[in-house]
């Protein structure tokens, strides 16, 4: 859409000029026109509370985000099966665990090995 069709010639000027420009960029903002209104239905429809929905709407223009690129965000963490990544992060936990316990054995055997050479070395 090209806003300063829209216009009258005569007023376009620079001015004119500078509010094509703005109204260009607002539109290029909407992307393909979600609503801040509609951006925190959606957001609701997930299991936000409309307090964290207007949190999270405020926290997109903040960051210059539009509001489809927010909701791809919401998306995707809405579709995070959290149990399967605490399941992930316990699995880790004691993958690390086990290996530090073996560390750890061997890290004992080597300094016994390492007295008992010694030993023999010193006694006659």
């Amino acid at each position: 859409m090209d806003f300063q069709s829209t216009q009258d010639p005569k007023q376009r000027g620079i001015l004119g000029k500078h509010k094509a420009y703005v109204f260009g960029k607002i539109l290029e903002r909407m992307g393909n026109g979600m609503t801040r209104k509609r951006f925190i239905k959606l957001c609701m429809s997930k299991g936000y509370s409309r307090n964290s929905a207007e949190a999270l709407a405020a926290d997109a223009l903040a960051d210059g985000m539009s509001y489809e690129q927010a909701m791809e965000t919401v998306l995707r963490v809405a579709n995070i099966d959290w149990a399967e990544v605490g399941a992930a992060i316990s699995r880790t936990i004691e993958a690390i665990a086990e290996a530090v316990r073996k560390v750890a054995i061997a890290a004992g055997q080597a300094i016994e090995t390492i007295g008992r050479n010694i030993r023999e070395a010193v006694e006659p």
